[in-house]
């Protein structure tokens, strides 16, 4: 059943004040009023419901495996003929702020093999919204996935659903600032986690739940009603203030310069698109171009129609608005609008630099962004590849280009000023950031700033400046940023600093990497660091520019390419790959040293610590288990690093930390049980789908705390197997996992 409800009207007169007629005297805001008062099911403001009851009916709205549940009027009964998998997915468009709530009840401990997730995915490949129940850690987890990254946002405490039977009272929501929270009841009282701001995942379309479960788990799961509240997107008005999400620039002609005769502009202009699902007033809008400001017309503007903003003499394409506007603009600017409530919104930075080639900065080419849900984004924009120079009222339809948002770049300064210079890689108004409790702000060019505290920290102390409340990215939506770290660093001791991957024989034409992180709980000095392949140091090769800082337990990879190191894997931290500034050494592959610039050395491995072997080309070293180095494949993760003995003891359960089976590698997991005595382990191999299983092997005696390498022989062929462990405390409870295991020949 999906019911649509109006919960409330707010101050319908307004409706009332459209400004042209339609049909008679009849007005069309009356005529929208009249159907939303007499016709069933249309709603115009306030909040929508979405409720699942999961009755027979429902499964005429749900596609996926219905025919694995039994449709009750309490819920869907998992009555699945064999072990395996069943998924059910439907249409749920909405907007955040939103809460989803369900009551779910299990009949066994989750694990790995016996799981299910609740997934919110937004449009096309913008990503998926997911909550894990019991896959790892006996534990709740709500992740970000998109093309390139997974991104855990908040999670429960592990161990959380230790019991032989669960049941749980959910609730998942997003609330306006973009916070996502988890809420959970397991029949005492309600606990609650909550993310940082996240923002990208403003619309979610479709809702899927995916179950599961081996062979004597088919009919052991239930799930009950589900209901989704989320806020409506749309209201017509000029005041809106969700129009800051809405209004894009797409197209600036600065310096005006005629390529073609009777084609090219004459005089500059500004193009802009309005994103939103209706039509919006503008009424009493300014645009200010640095500082000069511009009254808009009082007009109605329509989705998707290109707006231009120009002098009257420009000719406009009949299939665009257009606002005449005596527009003198600078070849480097900064442009906002400015409602009459003091709402700015549709901020953009734009500089010569944009262009490319840079000689087109001398006139006669416009600047565009590659596609209008990115024109917020600085780093997208480039030339006009028109041949006119300029395309005004035609928006650019070219495909997304993925651009991270970014940390601000940051350089602690002593001299001649005490400062912190910011540069600002992500679309972000550094005008909002005028003053801070700890120190002020000036802005001397655009995406450049300077912080300057009110009193000098301590040398290697950690430092914070929170962002001004509400902070919104330029397209309105918020920021994933809630403080700017940074510090006066010191010069790192051994033992501060280790070197966590390396990657030094990469696949041809792919560039190397290095990654350190910071292991002390001070600010680090990285700046006047060198890599060497001898120790003694033949040659020094610089990683970090000068003046570059590392924060406590922080992580950074050093590529030449960075870019290419991030399409090459995947599995990464893209904010914390940076340039290298010059040449990895990677020739020499038997050993690699870090030097501070007088010599001293921080850290280093050699071709002794990896018991003479030698990684297959394209493939790196990754600092494991007991500072021991091993080979990480194609999971390669540059500035990605995790202790895995310190995330196995903090999870309290079981975690892999190896995936793979072959010639150099066997996989692996940590444990912390919390139960001290001897335990006995055994494994086998068992088909994903529970058809089939190996004998499992003789049992061994091992301690509740410690890491279990697979020593059965390998999978056999065919479909995909698990790699199963069980072990008997002792007070004869048992912990069973199971985890897929990519084998490689």
């Amino acid at each position: 059943m999906f019911i649509i409800s109006i919960n409330h009207f707010s101050h319908p007169g307004q409706l009332l004040k459209a400004p042209f007629p339609l049909f008679g005297g009849l007005h069309v805001a009356q005529i929208v009023l009249f159907c939303a008062l007499f016709i069933p099911g249309l709603r115009l403001f306030g909040q929508t419901s979405a409720h699942l009851t999961w009755e027979s009916k429902d499964s005429l709205v749900v596609q996926g495996d219905t025919e694995d549940f039994a449709w009750t009027k309490t819920g869907i009964h998992l009555q699945a003929p064999t072990a395996g998998r069943s998924q059910l997915k439907r249409r749920l468009s909405m907007s955040p702020p939103w809460i989803a709530k369900t009551h779910v009840e299990m009949e066994f401990n989750p694990s790995s093999s016996n799981a299910f997730r609740m997934a919110w995915h937004s449009p096309g490949d913008g990503g998926t919204l997911q909550l894990r129940v019991g896959e790892e850690d006996d534990a709740l987890s709500l992740w970000r996935i998109g093309a390139a990254e997974e991104v855990q946002l908040c999670n429960s405490p592990a161990g959380l659903l230790d019991l032989s039977t669960v049941t749980l009272d959910l609730e998942v929501g997003q609330t306006a600032s973009g916070c996502y929270v988890l809420r959970w009841n397991l029949g005492s009282a309600w606990e609650e986690v909550q993310s940082s701001p996240d923002s990208l995942f403003p619309f979610l379309e479709t809702f899927s739940l995916e179950v599961f479960y081996t062979a004597t788990r088919t009919d052991k799961f239930h799930l009950g009603p589900l209901t989704v509240n989320f806020s409506d997107l749309a209201n017509p008005e000029g005041g809106d203030h969700r129009s800051n999400r809405f209004w894009v620039w797409t197209e600036i002609l600065a310096k005006p310069a005629p390529l073609v005769q009777g084609h090219s502009p004459k005089t500059p202009f500004l193009e802009a698109l309005w994103l939103g699902p209706k039509p919006i007033l503008v009424d009493g809008w300014v645009l200010h171009v640095n500082a000069r400001t511009y009254a808009l017309p009082r007009v109605w503007l329509e989705p998707m129609v290109p707006i231009l903003l120009g002098d009257s003499a420009m000719e406009i394409p009949l299939t665009a608005h257009c606002l005449h506007l005596p527009l003198d603009l600078p070849a480097n600017g900064t442009l906002f609008l400015e409602a009459p409530g003091k709402e700015a919104f549709g901020w953009l930075a734009y500089t010569e630099e944009m262009h490319q080639p840079k000689d087109k900065a001398s006139g006669g080419y416009s600047l565009e962004p590659r596609t209008p849900q990115q024109a917020c984004l600085p780093a997208v924009w480039t030339s006009s590849q028109s041949l006119y120079g300029a395309s005004p009222g035609e928006y650019p339809q070219g495909p997304a280009q993925y651009i991270p948002n970014q940390p601000p770049l940051l350089r602690a300064r002593t001299n001649p000023d005490m400062a912190v210079d910011v540069i600002w890689p992500h679309p972000i108004d550094p005008l909002a950031f005028l003053h801070d409790e700890k120190g002020t702000w000036t802005h001397p060019s655009p995406l450049r700033s300077l912080f300057t505290p009110k009193t000098t920290p301590a040398p290697g102390v950690p430092q914070k400046t929170l962002w001004p409340p509400h902070t919104c990215r330029c397209d309105g939506q918020p920021l994933d940023l809630d403080t700017m770290k940074w510090g006066w660093p010191l010069l790192p001791v051994e033992g501060q600093l280790h070197l966590t991957e390396i990657l030094p024989d990469p696949l041809p034409y792919e560039p190397c990497f290095v990654e350190w992180h910071n292991a002390s709980q001070e600010v680090l000095d990285v700046g006047a660091l060198f890599l060497s392949d001898q120790n003694p140091p033949n040659t020094w090769r610089r990683l970090a520019p000068e003046g570059s800082f590392l924060y406590p337990n922080e992580v950074q990879a050093f590529s030449m390419d960075p870019s290419l190191t991030e399409e090459r894997y995947p599995h990464q931290n893209t904010a914390q790959i940076r340039q290298a500034q010059e040449d990895i050494p990677a020739e020499n592959r038997a050993e690699l040293w870090l030097y501070r610039a007088d010599g001293h050395v921080l850290d280093g491995m050699s071709l002794e610590q990896m018991d003479g072997r030698i990684p297959p080309e394209g493939m790196s070293w990754h600092l494991g288990p007991q500072n021991a180095w091993v080979i990480s494949g194609d999971s390669a993760s540059p500035g990605l690093w995790v202790q895995p003995r310190g995330q196995a003891k903090a999870g309290g359960r079981v975690l892999l930390i190896m995936h793979r089976w072959g010639s150099e590698e066997r996989p692996m997991v940590t444990y912390h049980f919390q139960r001290n005595g001897a335990w006995t382990l055994r494994e086998r191999w068992i088909e994903a789908s529970g058809a089939g299983a190996t004998a499992w092997s003789s049992g061994v005696t091992v301690a509740s705390e410690g890491e279990w390498s697979c020593g059965i022989a390998s999978p056999p062929p065919g479909p995909m197997w698990l790699w199963e462990i069980e072990w008997h405390g002792p007070q004869q409870e048992v912990r069973r996992r199971a985890y897929p295991i990519l084998r490689k020949e």
